[in-house]
């Protein structure tokens, strides 16, 4: 109980006397009894703002219901407000000593699953993750006062708690459901969320049926919220056949040909084998996840970010390999070209596969094995794409040993060639700090590949490899990726046909050498 200052009051005798105010001792005890109403009062108000922010209404729900009591709480609420004990920011009250009210965002909900929800801060720049026991009842379009965490649970994510429900979007669309005799409705926007429908507020729904609501009284969680039915829009069955209708009507169909069905049933529970993955880059130890809802059945990509030793990223890019099932002048090949695109439409899609891809082998589902293309990013510290060489030198990513190529092979081959040649390594020029050239060795290795098979084994093998670096895409437009040796053969193709083009300087120095000034700079070296 906090100490009160109130105006003393001094009786008189006799019964109608009056103090020194003009107040009787049937007054003062009054006035007395109300001041230690509106103080036992403030001690209640201040202990649940202690506790949780709380705008009016959440007040008025806890001490109020009625006038009477309400008035009381407000007298209350404005003493604390007047003393600096509490402030507010939004319509929310908080302690003034807590200092949540500077922490406080102004955000608005974006996304509501059944045990989370996302936000938005008020200029758009970024979202938050709400887990759900801290969503307060809130639905999407509501606006809120948010409380980022100081320790959320995954490393550099944004997560927070909704103080106050500031603004409510009460109007919903969705479908009516019968559950365990009870009339509930279920949004279109989170379908893993019912409510019960208020009595004599169903409007003639009937299970079944697509209607727009208004949340009539809003509870702690959302399944605690209770709507009324403002529109009935008729049976969901009979709107799927409108929808089917228009879809028609641009002729896009949901039943597949023939022989585009006997193409994927034998598709059908299909998995991936070892031949499957063979020459593939095995990426199961990485934490790769989607952001699809639980709901969604063809997960076509999904993303990992990894940290890498040299406090850089690398970042995955992955997209279910379709490729490798669909053929080329395929029946599923020219059904696909001719839809184009999976149509969304409702609670539906038209796919632009079968279900036995585009749900099955090439949806990247939870805890099995799938065939992708991935892209793998490498990301400096401070979050930028980069290849540069310096830049990752400078990261100390690689041994000084071969620069920045100076991993696996590179390393093993360096160190060969110095051995087998009685010359320097890549490290022994560095220290000497004459140029590149100076001191290196060389070695030349010759073996015969049809010691290990067959004349045509081996050949196919190359074609395979030249093939798929063909394929590859270069690191810059218009560029050619090549396999070791191919410019070499090119170069002296060239060569012979046109003869061998000298660099003036170079021709210079050796025109020097021949003299026998065998003091001429190592051009080399520049």
């Amino acid at each position: 109980m906090r100490a009160a200052v109130f105006s003393g009051c001094r009786s008189r005798v006799g019964s109608n006397a009056r103090n020194w105010q003009g107040c009787s001792p049937t007054e003062a005890a009054a006035r007395k009894s109300k001041e230690k109403n509106i103080m036992a009062m403030r001690d209640k108000i201040e202990h649940a703002i202690q506790n949780q922010p709380c705008t009016v209404k959440d007040l008025k729900s806890k001490f109020g219901g009625d006038r009477g009591s309400d008035r009381k709480v407000m007298e209350a609420v404005d003493q604390l407000v007047h003393e600096a004990v509490i402030c507010q920011r939004q319509g929310v009250f908080f302690t003034v000593r807590s200092g949540r009210a500077d922490k406080a965002l102004l955000c608005k909900v974006v996304k509501l699953g059944k045990n989370f929800a996302f936000v938005m801060l008020e200029d758009g720049t970024s979202d938050i993750f709400i887990p759900g026991r801290f969503t307060r009842g809130a639905m999407p379009g509501d606006k809120v006062l948010v409380e980022k965490f100081e320790h959320p649970r995954v490393e550099g994510s944004d997560e927070g708690e909704i103080l106050a429900v500031l603004e409510e979007k009460n109007d919903l669309v969705g479908t009516v459901r019968r559950v365990e005799g009870m009339l509930k409705f279920v949004p279109d926007d989170c379908p893993a969320i019912s409510m019960r429908m208020m009595r004599d507020c169903e409007g003639g729904a009937k299970d079944g049926d697509k209607v727009a609501v208004e949340i009539l009284q809003r509870g702690n969680r959302q399944e605690d919220h209770r709507v009324g039915v403002a529109m009935r829009f008729g049976s969901s069955d009979e709107a799927k056949r409108c929808a089917k209708a228009l879809l028609y009507a641009q002729d896009i169909r949901s039943r597949f040909p023939d022989k585009v069905r006997e193409e994927a049933k034998k598709l059908e529970n299909a998995e991936v084998t070892e031949a499957d993955c063979e020459g593939r880059m095995d990426l199961r130890a990485l934490p790769i996840f989607t952001i699809d809802s639980a709901e969604t059945k063809d997960i076509d990509d999904a993303i990992s970010l990894t940290k890498t030793p040299e406090g850089g990223f690398e970042l995955g890019v992955h997209i279910a390999d379709v490729s490798h099932y669909v053929k080329p002048g395929s029946e599923l090949d020219n059904e696909a070209f001719h839809r184009a695109t999976s149509v969304y439409y409702a609670d539906q899609v038209v796919p632009m596969l079968p279900k036995q891809l585009s749900n099955g082998i090439c949806s990247l589902n939870e805890g099995v094995l799938r065939l992708a293309f991935s892209c793998l990013m490498r990301l400096d510290k401070d979050g930028n794409l980069t290849s540069d060489p310096g830049a990752i030198e400078e990261s100390k990513r690689i041994l000084p040993t071969g620069y920045w190529k100076g991993s696996g092979m590179a390393i093993a081959l360096d160190l060969a060639a110095a051995l087998l040649a009685n010359g320097s390594c890549g490290t022994d020029m560095d220290e000497a700090g004459q140029g590149s050239c100076t001191g290196c060795c060389q070695i030349f290795i010759a073996f015969d590949p049809y010691m290990f098979g067959s004349k045509e084994e081996i050949q196919g093998m190359l074609n395979r490899r030249v093939k798929a670096a063909d394929a590859s895409h270069p690191e810059r437009e218009g560029s050619h990726v090549t396999c070791p040796g191919e410019r070499t053969v090119s170069t002296r193709a060239r060569s012979m046909a046109d003869g061998v083009n000298v660099d003036e300087l170079v021709w210079e120095q050796v025109q020097a050498i021949a003299a026998g000034n065998l003091e001429t700079e190592d051009i080399a070296s520049r």
